[in-house]
């Protein structure tokens, strides 16, 4: 007896050795939005599930029945579907009750008609054949699409008078097509029909297996052939499987299961090529949504899917079996043989070994509250007696079971409630109302040295390789003893689980597990673990770490799957959360925990099966064939919201102005286990990164401005498999009059206005200030020049004529008359030298304002003591300069040349003076050795030239620049500006 198996592949597969009973089945109906009345069922390339009704089309994502309309507009009928098939390109053709047919694709419909050669009377079936032609079989005619037009089939190919019931296609690329009188086929390239000589019944269904096998039910029974060609009535192999039922539509399903329709349910025949295999039935009985089954589907997961009057089923395997029968246990206590078979206790009485070939035979009874394997392979249960309620312990070894008596100072209504060994052989059993007893050389005894003297009891005890025991309790910590010796551990050393239901000595872990979660010793210290999904660790009840490094957690909320790469990641770094695999009841999983027994409730037999006990029985999962669906959700984003309007999101969808805030609804289509999808989404142009959506299928942003925005979402199916290209597209908000472009160019060019008027007012106010001080210090000068005239020269010019008039009285000869007239000759000297001085404050440079004629001059003067080839040139118009600037600029270019002539053993000096509406320029080059970097920067001690060329600079409000470098000669260069070097703007 095949009690549990599973299949390996990465869908979860129908395994062919589960009953019905053993199958994973969701029923749809219409309190959960399913349509009634589904008369067809085709799943296209993007996932989705296609309802045919009595009232038009319905789409299915897995969660959510969806009265479909196309998202372009076009106009699609709700009347009744009679048939459906799905179209390479995710496209789907419908066959409508009362004649015609419509193909969908990408939202947009193509209608077909009397027009466009399509053929009267009700659409019975699509098919496409192997050259990818499509045909249809309608209540009154044959007919194959050619691209443009649907062409009748008739006399030119020998179907003439006849109508087609229904259409098949073998391995080979056969077509056939049932006829209310036999079975006609065309081969592959053929254009002429053949009969097969075999009568038809109404609807003689056919469905092909993969191997090219094919199953036909004929009214009295199904039959296999091994091609269309074979179809013939007084010629076919005996039956597979017997059956009263004319089971109009059929399929097998990937893993070889033959499916049909069934009056009262679904029929499956699970080995369909084995002689004489027969049918198991699901009806409503057993959960079905209503009576008659019709359509089937498999889609592109595994799952199967029957349709019935009432609403829609699926069925599918699942990383999880329990056992049927008497198998069926709530609540059992479980215990690995030691040849990879199992045995069950229930509180009940029931008592079961499960042999790894799938035997099953009774043993006891017993009412088992608590199993355990000991090193030698012997079981130990400890259970209840019914009457008077005592506690019993037993022993299971080689097939006999053997009672074993407990201490005499049991009392009443007590239970054992775990059971270990230590390393010398002596059996620990904790016992309720009771304490803890050891059984050491017959004899029973308390172990002292046990926290409260042993009386306090013990949830779980396990030994661990050193045959040490480890206690744990309903209050919280464990114990731990060691050939007599005690240590104790709880929230001072870091473990914080509530009340322990599980410890497990896994290589160098230690783990405990507990109704608040999981720790793991460290240092002599435990440590808390944590998996990223939120409040799943709690109430353990059942932990166990594989060969493999996988942890296994049985808690409240499921089965928790922990993959060994996670379990080493976490553990070398503190803190860190684990990625698990949650199962529950969508996994084929049932049932809670046990509250405080029996215990163990998860254990692994000898081949690596895990078995768990829960309050709706026995599960089991195998690791080693495990597989995970590895079919990526197909992403579709179904319908922007924005300012009260619906936008279907195709191109680039364009939003009014004003719009802040936006609402995109999308979904993914994962038939397996749709509530485990996972969703993340972003908008380009809002956030940095991918947001975790979890389960929900909307996305929210608010505080949008205009612009362009491009929406993209993918999704995970239960296993974490993403689609990698997910789904998006992109909008645009328009701006309002004061958002646009224009307007912000108009804003930034008033801007940049109001900043170079500034510039200009405040270029103005500083060269007025300038041309203040200017005008200040000539009017400083040409009052200074009027007193030294008035005043000092004329004085002086008096005490001349005065010592003038007094030398003449002194007779010639005298030594005093020389003496006066050497004086008085000097005193001319100065008279002269201060009327020039005035005359320069007066009238600054000699040159009538020509400070290229000034330069040029004083370069002559300089060259006669150093000589150099010399060249001047003058641009721009010139015009005539503020006196005191140009006497600063001559100052300056004076020093220059200076520096020039007399340090730099220049060959060649340059000037160049540049009349720029905007400034005044002088430029003075030479070729000679240059002057170091410090010297520009700090001057040479006792020298003030340099200096003062920059402070002349200064006062005018001009730049001043020496480029200079040794060996590669001195440019310096004096930039004015005009609104202050010109005597006129």
């Amino acid at each position: 007896m095949a009690a549990f198996a599973l299949a390996s592949t990465a869908c979860w597969p129908i395994d062919r050795d589960r009953s019905f009973a053993q199958l994973h089945h969701v029923p749809w109906t219409a309190r959960d939005g399913a349509p009634a009345d589904v008369e067809a069922m085709a799943q296209t390339e993007d996932g989705f599930i296609w309802l045919g009704t009595r009232s038009g089309l319905v789409r299915f994502d897995g969660l959510q029945f969806e009265r479909y309309a196309p998202a372009s507009g076009d106009t699609l009928s709700s009347g009744s579907i009679r048939s459906l098939l799905a179209l390479p390109g995710n496209g789907l053709i419908i066959g409508w009750v009362f004649g015609g047919a419509t193909v969908l694709r990408d939202g947009r419909t193509t209608h077909f008609g009397a027009k466009d050669g399509f053929p009267g009377g009700s659409p019975h079936q699509f098919l496409a054949d192997a050259d990818g032609k499509l045909w249809v079989a309608t209540a009154n005619a044959l007919a194959r699409f050619d691209g443009t037009r649907w062409q009748a089939i008739g006399a030119d190919w020998n179907f003439a008078g006849q109508r087609a019931i229904a259409l098949f296609l073998d391995r080979d690329g056969t077509l056939g097509a049932f006829t209310p009188s036999t079975l006609m086929i065309l081969p592959r390239g053929g254009t002429a029909f053949q009969p097969t000589g075999g009568k038809s019944t109404t609807r003689a269904p056919i469905a092909r297996a993969r191997d090219g096998t094919l199953f036909v039910s004929d009214g009295r029974g199904i039959r296999s052939i091994a091609s269309l060609a074979q179809y013939d009535e007084s010629d076919r192999p005996v039956l597979v499987a017997t059956t009263t039922v004319n089971a109009r539509r059929m399929i097998v399903d990937r893993d070889g299961s033959l499916w049909f329709e069934d009056y009262a349910g679904v029929g499956r025949i699970a080995h369909p090529e084995r002689p004489g295999a027969t049918a198991e039935y699901f009806t409503k009985a057993e959960g079905l949504s209503d009576v008659g089954a019709a359509p089937l589907l498999e889609d592109r997961e595994g799952n199967v899917w029957a349709a019935t009057p009432g609403g829609i089923d699926r069925f599918r395997g699942g990383p999880f079996v329990s056992p049927a029968g008497a198998l069926q246990l709530s609540g059992a206590a479980l215990a690995p043989d030691s040849n990879g078979g199992l045995l069950f206790t229930g509180f009940k009485g029931e008592s079961w070994h499960l042999a790894a070939d799938g035997t099953v035979s009774a043993f006891g009874p017993i009412r088992g509250i608590c199993a355990y394997r000991d090193p030698d392979g012997i079981v130990w249960f400890g259970s209840q007696k019914e009457t008077p309620r005592v506690a019993e312990l037993w022993r299971h070894q080689a097939g006999r079971l053997d009672r074993v008596d407990l201490p005499a100072d049991i009392p009443l209504n007590a239970t054992v409630q775990s059971i270990t060994m230590d390393a010398g052989r002596s059996l620990w059993v904790s016992v309720r109302r009771a304490g803890i007893y050891r059984l050491s050389q017959g004899a029973w005894s308390k172990p002292a040295e046990l926290p409260e003297a042993g009386k306090r009891v013990a949830v779980v005890m396990t030994a661990d390789s050193k045959g040490r025991v480890w206690l744990g309790y309903a209050e919280g910590g464990v114990a731990l003893w060691d050939g007599g010796k005690v240590r104790t551990y709880g929230a001072k050393e870091g473990l914080d689980v509530g009340t322990v239901f599980a410890i497990q000595e896994k290589g160098t872990h230690l783990w405990v597990a507990g109704e608040r979660g999981v720790a793991i010793l460290e240092s002599d210290r435990f440590r808390a673990v944590s998996i990223e999904e939120r409040d799943v660790l709690r109430g353990i009840a059942g932990l166990l770490e594989t060969d493999g490094g996988d942890l296994w957690l049985f808690a409240s909320t499921g089965v928790i799957r922990v993959p060994a790469d996670q379990v080493l990641a976490a553990l070398g770094q503190p803190g860190r959360a684990m990625s698990a695999r949650r199962y529950d009841y969508d996994d084929g999983f049932a049932g809670a925990p046990p509250a405080i027994g029996p215990l163990p409730a998860l254990v692994a037999t000898t081949d690596g099966r895990l078995w768990f006990a829960t309050s709706r029985g026995v599960f089991m999962h195998d690791p080693r064939t495990a597989g995970a669906n590895r079919v990526a959700p197909t992403v579709v984003v179904k319908a922007l919201l924005a300012g009260g309007a619906h936008h279907v999101p195709a191109g680039n969808v364009g939003l009014p102005e004003l719009i802040t805030s936006v609402e995109i609804d999308y979904t993914a289509t994962s038939m397996t286990v749709p509530r485990r999808m996972r969703f993340r989404h972003r908008l380009e142009g809002v956030d940095t990164d991918w947001q975790e959506a979890g389960a929900r299928r909307q996305a929210f942003y608010t505080n949008l401005g205009p612009g362009h925005y491009r929406f993209q979402v993918t999704a995970a199916n239960e296993d974490g498999v993403w689609n990698p290209a997910g789904a998006s597209f992109e909008f645009t908000i328009a701006p309002a009059w004061y958002q646009t472009r224009w307007f912000f160019m108009l804003c930034a060019l008033a801007a940049i206005g109001a900043l170079a008027l500034a510039y200009r007012l405040r270029m103005d106010r500083v060269s007025a200030r300038i041309q203040a001080r200017l005008q200040d210090r000539q009017l400083e000068r040409e009052r200074i020049a009027r007193d030294l005239h008035d005043t000092l020269l004329q004085g002086f010019q008096g005490l001349v004529l005065t010592f003038t008039a007094a030398m003449r009285r002194i007779p010639p000869g005298e030594p005093a008359r020389a003496q006066m007239e050497k004086a008085l000759e000097r005193a001319s000297g100065v008279l002269a030298e201060g009327r020039n001085r005035v005359r320069d404050l007066r009238d600054s440079v000699v040159f009538q304002g020509d400070l290229a004629a000034a330069l040029k001059d004083a370069a002559d003067d300089l060259a006669h003591a150093h000589p150099a080839a010399f060249a001047l040139t003058v641009q721009g118009d010139r015009r005539r300069l503020h006196p005191l600037v140009l006497e600063e600029a001559y100052r300056i270019g004076r020093e220059a040349l200076a520096n020039a002539y007399r340090h730099a053993a220049a060959n060649r000096i340059e000037i160049e003076v540049i009349f720029d509406p905007a400034q005044l320029r002088l430029r003075i080059r030479d070729d000679g050795m240059g002057v170091a970097g410090d010297v520009l920067e700090n001057g040479v001690p006792g020298h003030w030239g340099i200096t003062g060329m920059r402070e002349r600079a200064q006062k005018l409000g001009a730049r001043l620049l020496i480029r200079s470098g040794t060996g590669s000669g001195t440019e310096v260069e004096l930039d004015i500006p005009g609104t202050v070097a010109y005597d006129s703007p």
